[in-house]
């Protein structure tokens, strides 16, 4: 895919479900749940390679997601709508720092409400362990080992 037809798949995907929303109001008298939109493969988000998916139902129902992939600018989105009308999603997108700021949000009757989350990247280190003692390093930088009798007696000071 080259880039024109990227932007143009995910201008799709965010477009399209605000068109659903305003042209085919959500209504529990209305059964027919006919797909009318399927494209991609529904995974979980976020993900850890590039993915787009949408699926859009002719009772205003649809479920949406895409992920860049992993990387410096790494993005993401899910959202869907169920017969109540509640929306829910999550979106993303990695910071220069390498942390991911995560946002998770509901809307509803009763307005709009959001949790942010920020993930920092672990930083794990090295330890070196040092290497076990070598006898004979230790007798070398010791110096030699007298073993035996003094060849003077040991005076003692008072």
């Amino acid at each position: 895919m080259d880039g024109s037809s990227q932007l143009l798949n995910l201008l799709r995907l965010l477009l399209l479900p605000l068109f659903i929303m305003v042209m085919v109001p959500v209504s529990s008298a209305r059964k027919d749940t006919r797909l009318l939109v399927q494209y991609g493969r529904r995974e979980e988000i976020p993900a850890t390679k590039r993915i787009l998916y949408e699926r859009i139902y002719s009772n205003g129902l649809y479920d949406f997601g895409y992920d860049t992939g992993h990387g410096a600018h790494q993005s993401f989105r899910r959202e869907s709508r169920d017969a109540s009308g509640l929306v829910k999603g999550i979106y993303g997108y990695m910071e220069d720092d390498g942390s991911i700021r995560y946002v998770k949000y509901r809307a509803d009757a009763g307005g709009y409400r959001s949790r942010s989350f920020i993930y920092r990247p672990v930083v794990t280190a090295t330890v070196r362990t040092p290497p076990p003692p070598d006898p004979e390093e230790d007798s070398r930088r010791l110096g030699p080992l007298i073993v035996g009798l003094l060849p003077h007696p040991l005076r003692t000071s008072r």
